[in-house]
């Protein structure tokens, strides 16, 4: 995903009477909505900021933009944001044209992940072991890894994947984030069961018991890059 601002006109000079700026949340890119990301859908979204003299965003709406669950991820993101210096360049009589862009392409690098060659097409069940962390987000501020084993995330949302263990006993994790904080945490435990590749999946998810309900549907097909045998 790619957020971008067309610089139109030079920013007003502030109010040297203006109170003292006190600084919002960064701009950042996007939650991208499950369902869209699920069918493969993307495209752009163009917003009309309004913003005060501190760059805060004090409203937005929607210029262009054909799809809901989009626009609405896209006003979600600017909301309580402050713009810095150089992304308000463009702005005009307090007003930015900001166009977001939601691409399916970013993000699918996944054939470098050290997954194990036994459990390509493996199958994949809810885990018997419940998962150590209460929430999705207490997961995620807890499981850590060295550099070189974090992976490209296999889905087009906002997310992180990560190995833990060494090769021989690796297991993974996958963090979807949503508003910037994990809503999903999901445990993968690549066994061996009876001479059969299993995959034992744990899941913590903090949202509204069909999209969780849904979600673990999504991920009991499989990874992308590992599909569940039928």
């Amino acid at each position: 995903m790619a957020v971008a601002t067309a610089p139109l006109f030079g920013q007003p000079l502030p109010d040297p009477a203006a109170p003292a700026c006190v600084p919002g949340k960064p701009l950042r890119g996007p939650d991208y909505p499950v369902e869209m990301a699920k069918r493969g859908v993307g495209g752009e979204v163009v917003l009309d900021l309004t913003l005060d003299a501190c760059g805060l965003v004090v409203d937005a709406v929607v210029k262009q933009g054909d799809k809901k669950l989009l626009n609405d991820a896209a006003l979600a993101s600017v909301k309580g944001v402050t713009l810095t210096e150089s992304q308000r360049a463009g702005a005009r009589d307090g007003h930015l044209s900001l166009p977001i862009t939601f691409n399916m392409k970013a993000g699918l690098g996944y054939q470098k992940i050290d997954w194990p060659a036994t459990h390509r097409r493996p199958r994949y069940i809810l885990d018997d072991q419940a998962m150590a962390y209460a929430t999705a987000a207490e997961a995620d501020a807890s499981i850590k890894a060295p550099p070189d084993q974090f992976w490209p995330s296999p889905y087009a949302v906002r997310s992180r994947f990560v190995q833990v263990g060494d090769p021989a006993a690796r297991e993974f994790w996958l963090f979807v984030f949503k508003n910037g904080v994990a809503n999903v945490a999901v445990h993968y435990r690549p066994v061996m069961v009876d001479g059969d590749p299993v995959v034992k999946l744990a899941l913590r998810c903090s949202d509204t018991p069909e999209a969780c309900s849904s979600t673990e549907k999504l991920l009991l097909q499989g990874l992308p890059f590992a599909k569940a045998k039928k």
